[in-house]
């Protein structure tokens, strides 16, 4: 019969990782999440520099929930209300021309992409 071996003990990981022991997971979490932030906002930024493709045109061109409340002298929250009825190319949900593509936050990031973006200046001229 063979005897069963007992687990390894566990050991902290931060002396593995070459900390000192005061800095432990949320400490490791909240800098990986800082990393991962300012990753991310690097990304977005640089994504500006290129021109919409494909479907972009009439998902964001054409759409009036993306470019129709952002017009001079309005808020970037008029009409917000609407968007929440039109599907994601900004038509009607209730009529038969309705793509029937619900993703209001989707076109909320549109709207807010093409406010920070200056879409709505090219648009315009």
């Amino acid at each position: 019969r063979r005897m069963a071996r007992s687990p390894p003990a566990l050991r902290p990981c931060a002396p593995a990782l070459g900390l000192e022991a005061g800095v432990g997971p949320v400490h490791l979490a909240a800098i990986a999440g800082l990393a991962a932030a300012a990753a991310l906002a690097t990304f977005y930024d640089v994504a500006f520099g290129y021109g919409l493709c494909w479907d972009d045109v009439r998902a964001i061109h054409t759409n009036k929930d993306v470019i129709e409340v952002l017009r001079p002298n309005r808020n970037f929250w008029d009409g917000a209300g609407k968007m929440w009825l039109h599907d994601f190319w900004g038509d009607d949900l209730a009529t038969a021309n309705s793509h029937k593509s619900y993703r209001p936050l989707t076109v909320l990031t549109f709207r807010f992409d093409a406010w920070r973006g200056g879409l709505i200046d090219a648009l315009l001229v």
